[in-house]
């Protein structure tokens, strides 16, 4: 075998390194990315789940006093469901602040603070705040870590753009 056979030999040795050393990191990212995908659809899972809770909250305290505000941002943040990240940390946001209207305003209703139905709700209000808040934490870790690497990726190849994961904020 001659030099031109030896350098074509090693071209495709090359070029054969490049490609699986690429397939492996491609493979990397899209496992990091359904990482931070799945953290996310664990936390959204809790904010339904809190929405539905605030839901049945209304219905037990449901002409006691005016409910106006936590109807308006349960609302909004069921019509927010599916928007990604940091919109939806808006609604939730404006939720919990309506959240805390409407305990205020329940401490006024001694029968209501008394009724079962009623601690329990707020009960499993208060499970679903710290499985949020877990799931929240965890989410923006992996999201923190995905981003970093990609940052971090060779000069990220022309600088073009990537899916990066929004943090939670």
């Amino acid at each position: 075998m001659g030099p031109t056979g030896l350098v074509i030999i090693g071209a495709v040795v090359v070029v054969l390194l490049a490609t699986i050393a690429f397939a492996l990191l491609r493979r990397s990212f899209a496992k990091r990315y359904e990482a931070v995908e799945q953290a996310w659809r664990q936390v959204h899972a809790e904010l339904v789940r809190r929405q539905d809770t605030a839901g049945r909250l209304l219905d037990v305290a449901r002409g006691r006093f005016d409910q106006e505000e936590l109807l308006r941002a349960r609302a909004h943040a069921v019509a927010a469901r599916g928007s990604g990240p940091v919109a939806q940390s808006a609604a939730e946001a404006r939720l919990t602040r309506a959240l805390g209207g409407f305990f205020q305003a329940a401490q006024a209703h001694p029968d209501l603070v008394a009724d079962n139905g009623f601690r329990m709700l707020r009960w499993q209000l208060g499970e679903s705040e710290h499985r949020i808040a877990a799931g929240v934490q965890a989410y923006n870790a992996m999201a923190h870590a995905y981003n970093a690497r990609f940052s971090a990726f060779p000069a990220r190849l022309g600088k073009g753009k990537h899916p990066q994961s929004q943090l939670y904020p």
